[in-house]
């Protein structure tokens, strides 16, 4: 049986990028995540599977943390003798900004291209860490707490999640720096350079869409040619840079049209646009109406539920 989450389902109603949930798999069930714009770390409360995802698989155990970046598909197969419970925090690149996790020195969890990443000592990406003893005592209680924060929603409940989560990675940080030397099983199933490429790249975009963006300096960021840099992204995505970067801004601009009252010209400044009538174009080119029009049907389509409940 494959449980599918879409993007839209998978993290919450609140205009918060965040989410945390638990979860219980069965035996003989799979789950499979579909390619997603949000950051999912996982935690294994008991039982164990395989993971297996962007070009690797490994077997995965009680207390282990798993980290998802943006746009990883993922896949569990469940053992046949018991369940998968696990805990799934979910949030977008810019809950926690990268340039604050380098300005506190959390760098031993990411790489040049801002991507979240747990390697081996051999440079395999299995994005799994094994949590012992007191690490582990202190990651359940940062979830835990996360947890309750999450659920009876107090005053400045976002404020504190964001502590709380930001603290769980300095956990995981330190305890990957401290433990370095320590090989997770890993069998490669695939090895695509370009893809894992492309990913980090997409990564990167979806962080920094809303800043002047150059494809010069994207490419020199990840130390590949600007030739080589268009061929790859084309080839893997469909797209060139540019588009996927108009792709991101569009999306995002959909979301405050629907979630906010900013103004149409606030919002194109949001996104990364100083030209409100490029923006207005491009929205009508890519969507099919102007941004005025978007937010006016969905408008009326929320009423009409509403009225309808």
């Amino acid at each position: 049986m494959l449980n599918f989450c879409s993007n839209h389902s998978c993290l919450n109603e609140e205009k918060i990028p965040f989410s945390i949930s638990r979860v219980l798999l069965e035996q003989h069930q799979n789950h499979f995540i579909q390619e997603h714009d949000y950051v999912e770390l996982v935690y294994i409360v008991r039982g164990d599977a395989r993971y297996i995802g962007e070009g690797n698989c490994c077997d995965i155990h009680t207390h282990d943390i798993i980290i998802f970046n943006s746009g990883e598909n993922h896949y569990y197969e469940v053992r046949q003798d018991e369940p998968l419970e696990m805990i799934q925090c979910r949030f977008n690149s810019d809950f926690i900004h990268e340039s604050l996790l380098r300005q506190l020195g959390i760098t031993a969890l990411m790489d040049d291209s801002h991507s979240y990443i747990l390697p081996d000592k051999g440079g395999h990406c299995c994005n799994r860490l094994n949590l012992k003893n007191q690490d582990n005592i202190r990651a359940v209680s940062l979830l835990n707490g996360i947890q309750l924060e999450w659920r009876f929603k107090q005053a400045n409940h976002h404020a504190l999640i964001k502590i709380l989560v930001l603290k769980l990675l300095v956990l995981i940080s330190r305890y990957k720096s401290q433990n370095s030397s320590c090989q997770p099983e890993l069998k490669s199933i695939r090895n695509s350079r370009s893809r894992i490429l492309t990913r980090r790249v997409n990564g990167f975009l979806e962080s920094h869409y809303a800043e002047k963006l150059s494809i010069s300096a994207i490419s020199e960021l990840f130390n590949i040619s600007t030739r080589q840099m268009n061929r790859i992204f084309k080839k893997e995505t469909g797209l060139t840079l540019t588009e996927r970067v108009h792709e991101i801004r569009i999306k995002r601009a959909k979301q405050y049209l629907v979630e906010s009252d900013e103004k149409v010209i606030q919002i194109a400044i949001l996104v990364g646009y100083e030209d409100p009538t490029f923006f207005s174009n491009l929205f009508r080119r890519q969507v099919g109406c102007p941004p005025g029009k978007f937010r006016k049907v969905h408008q009326e389509m929320a009423e009409k539920h509403i009225s309808i409940s």
